[in-house]
């Protein structure tokens, strides 16, 4: 099979055993829910300031080198965890994982379009199965948590999961070391690179950001606010999650109309949210979960179509970092203008979403027409 060995990286480094418990792991640990919160903050300014030197530098290095500086620093970051037991302790972990996923942000997906060019095989399916193997890692470590919470203490989740993350970094000494320039030969056209298309790809890039936050956050709250069993959302996440293991085999070369079929039917889940008020809620949950997953693998093709296009395939990690960090920004926009006019009202956030998610589709489906007339 090829590209298992990658394919395990990604299985393994999902084996979060604590991952339903991680704020208790912290505050388990002295750390208060405001520092919690100030050390997320923190993470994510870190990830931006490391964004572009760290995509530089891979462009210099090579994709496999810079993977497996980030899996290293990924280990590091979960025994400093372990050992964590004050606030300083805890903000070194957090600025070392933001160097990890600094290195492999953009990396990974230069790596395997690159790779997926020198294997001549489809990128969008093979990126979707790698993703697979990442979503089977994250339903085993979500199955074992009861068993081994139960068992043994907090620590000895942490010291679980840094032994799959350990597992992770001795496969990518043996993943495919694919030709790379050492040497940035093309400085980057910023011209080319800063146009309509770069600002569109960061729109459809952050709009998709937005959604999985508002999954990953707001989903118990609609639990909560339907009267609907808190327990329900492990089941919840492991159905969807299986769900998404169907990607493979959905894709296909018809992505325009994909991207907006699925970019709608994106939108009534969301829509959704606002008119029913039952358990019945359940359902479009499990959904748009699904649907963002195939969204997301057209939107990694996307990305690297637009480095085609401009000519700056050398500089690929480094453009990618640079789309990343923008997407960062944009996100934090939406979540600032969310704050300031949702008035603590879900139904504004969510309708907030819908029209970034129709927006988000014509953009996406213009963008895929576009890059089928040049390559043709």
């Amino acid at each position: 099979m090829k590209l298992l060995n990658y394919k395990l990286i990604k299985l393994f480094n999902n084996l979060i055993f604590f991952a339903p418990i991680a704020i208790l792991i912290r505050t388990s640990k002295g750390i208060s829910y405001s520092e919690f919160l100030l050390l997320q903050a923190i993470l994510s300014i870190s990830i931006l300031f490391f964004e572009i030197p760290t995509g530089y530098i891979t462009d210099k290095i090579g994709y496999k080198n810079s993977i497996i500086i980030s899996q290293i620093m990924l280990f590091i970051s979960r025994i400093l965890l372990y050992l964590a037991n004050s606030f300083y302790i805890f903000l070194f972990e957090v600025i070392v994982e933001a160097i990890s996923f600094s290195f492999i942000s953009g990396t990974n997906e230069a790596y395997l379009y690159e790779i997926c060019n020198e294997y001549k095989i489809e990128y969008i399916i093979e990126s979707s199965k790698i993703n697979s193997f990442g979503t089977i890692g994250f339903i085993l470590s979500i199955l074992m948590f009861p068993l081994f919470y139960k068992l043994n203490d907090l620590n000895f989740l942490i010291l679980l999961t840094a032994l799959s993350t350990f597992i992770g970094l001795l496969l990518t000494f043996s993943i495919k070391n694919i030709k790379h320039s050492y040497k940035i030969k093309n400085k980057i056209n910023f011209d080319l690179l800063l146009n309509k298309n770069f600002f569109n790809i960061i729109l459809i890039n952050s709009t998709i950001g937005f959604v999985l936050l508002i999954i990953n956050f707001f989903y118990v709250e609609i639990l909560i606010r339907e009267n609907i069993e808190i327990q329900l959302i492990t089941i919840i996440i492991l159905t969807y999650s299986l769900l998404t293991l169907l990607v493979p085999f959905i894709l296909n070369n018809k992505k325009e109309f994909m991207y907006s079929f699925f970019s709608l039917l994106s939108f009534i889940c969301l829509l959704s949210f606002i008119f029913i008020k039952n358990q019945y809620v359940i359902i479009p949950m499990i959904l748009l979960p699904f649907f963002i997953e195939i969204l997301s693998n057209i939107i990694y093709e996307i990305n690297n179509k637009f480095i085609d296009n401009i000519k700056s395939n050398e500089n690929r990690a480094t453009i990618l970092s640079i789309i990343n960090m923008g997407n960062n920004i944009l996100e934090v926009v939406f979540l600032l203008f969310a704050s300031f006019f949702i008035f603590d009202n879900l139904n504004y956030l969510f309708l907030f979403a819908c029209i970034l998610l129709l927006l988000n589709s014509f953009i996406g489906k213009r963008f895929i027409n576009q890059t089928k007339k040049i390559r043709n």
